[in-house]
């Protein structure tokens, strides 16, 4: 008598079905693809795509195109904000969010005065905003608008066709109140047939910039979904060497798809009293920079070296005996004992400089 499968000690090993080779196998119909809902060209070799550079525009400031990067054509190199894309600017209240946006649409409105420039209050007043932007008068392709639902803000978009979109804040949009994932993927790529930022900047071929506030923790509203779905997350911070707060840095934070992502790629502005200033020349440290705009490059230790020997070249005690006044007191003494000092200085500035530069290269590591 034969044993069932459950009174055997073992279980019977099925048989192995035939290997048959991938490539042989036999392509599914055109009938089995449509059951799926698979379109025929949804797909194709990655040979056949066609990669193209993507198109960009200024800022203005030439430290922030610097850290947005570039784009390489056949005869030129363009830098600055990629069209068709999103940013999300993160930093704490007080930083400099909203007047280093101001200043760039400012700057574009200048720059490109045939394009519009939008800019979304949600956190206070049009008139209130007016007053930041001191001499508003004077731009008429700045456009303002106090919507807060992503619906009306999409419409404006579309109605107004501008080259770039300020939303300040991001925080404070109706439809983001809790900054979940669902309402993160609502307002970036749109649900249940509504339309999303992303899909609104691409037809309006717009740059689209939001302004985000960190939570004392250091995170966003929104956690990690928000800066993960934009194009560019870049970083504002209160410069550290800054005792009155003055100062504040910009650079690459946990995203940036279409640019650089080295960690020295960063820029310094200043608070001043009509708006914010670039302090810092990050940019003239790198040689594509340099050589997309004619300049020579120089490597850190070369600037060093070029900075003493222009301040040998004008300090009065370090300059040459003969241009000094020889019936002088001082021209006497510093005829004695200047080819000395000015050794010793010499190595000293040289030193210094090289030590503070690899101290900061170091610290910014």
């Amino acid at each position: 008598m034969v044993k069932n499968e459950l009174e055997l000690d073992y279980l019977p090993v099925p048989p192995k079905a035939p290997y048959v080779p991938w490539n042989l196998l036999e392509a599914p119909s055109q009938e089995v693809l449509n059951r799926l809902g698979i379109k025929s060209g949804s797909y194709m070799p990655l040979s056949e795509i066609e990669s193209s550079p993507i198109h960009r525009s200024l800022t203005g400031f030439n430290e922030l195109d610097f850290i947005y990067g570039y784009s390489r054509f056949s005869n030129s190199v363009k830098w600055g904000l990629p069209h068709g894309k999103i940013s999300l600017w993160a930093g704490e209240s007080g930083t400099g969010k909203s007047r280093i946006a101001i200043d760039v649409a400012k700057n574009r409105s200048k720059l490109y005065s045939t394009s519009k420039v939008l800019y979304f209050q949600t956190e206070s007043t049009l008139e209130d905003f007016a007053g930041w932007a001191k001499d508003s008068s004077t731009y008429n392709n700045f456009i303002c608008s106090g919507e807060s639902s992503i619906d009306n803000i999409i419409k404006v978009i579309y109605e107004v066709r501008p080259s770039l979109v300020f939303i300040d804040s991001v925080n404070e949009i109706d439809e983001f109140e809790s900054g979940s994932k669902k309402e993160t993927r609502r307002l970036i790529n749109g649900e249940d047939g509504k339309i999303g930022l992303r899909q609104a900047c691409n037809d309006v071929g717009c740059h689209v910039v939001l302004l985000g506030q960190l939570n004392q923790n250091g995170t966003i509203k929104g956690g990690t979904s928000l800066p993960h779905l934009v194009d560019v997350a870049l970083n504002l911070t209160k410069y550290d060497d800054s005792s009155d707060g003055s100062y504040f840095e910009v650079g690459i934070g946990i995203k940036h798809r279409y640019g650089r992502k080295e960690s020295g790629i960063y820029g310094i502005w200043k608070h001043e009293e009509y708006g914010v200033v670039s302090v810092s020349e990050k940019r003239f440290e790198d040689k594509i920079w340099c050589n997309a705009h004619n300049v020579k490059y120089e490597t850190p230790e070369e600037r060093v070296m070029r900075i003493a020997a222009e301040y040998k070249r004008t300090s009065p005690f370090l300059s040459s005996p003969k241009k000094r006044n020889k019936k002088s007191i001082i021209g006497k003494v510093l005829r004695g004992t200047g080819k000395v000092v000015g050794g010793i200085v010499d190595i000293g500035i040289i030193t210094v400089g090289t030590i503070a530069l690899t101290l900061k290269f170091m610290d910014k590591k």
